[in-house]
Parts: C-alpha cells; structure tokens; sequence
C-alpha cells in the first residue's frame, strides 16, 4: 500500500478508537503496530 494511504487509513482507524472509548495509549499501540506492519516492504 502507498504510504500515504496507510497513514490516512491510520488516522480513521485512530478517531475512530477513541471515540467509542478505548483509552489513547492502546488505541496509539494498535494503530502503531498496523502501520509499521502494514507500510511496504523496502530494501534499506
């Protein structure tokens, strides 16, 4: 997926966690460990 698109798709993901109520810490964590395991493979 195109970086950009994981980052939006990572913030909907975010507002959306906080607002039924979890607390930002895990929500933070979860979309954290979805983006890092979601952004493209790249050869560094």
């Amino acid at each position: 997926m195109d970086p950009i698109t994981v980052g939006i798709i990572g913030i909907i993901v975010l507002l959306v966690l906080i607002v039924i109520g979890m607390p930002i810490g895990f929500v933070m964590c979860i979309v954290g460990f979805g983006g890092y395991d979601a952004k493209p493979n790249e050869n560094t």
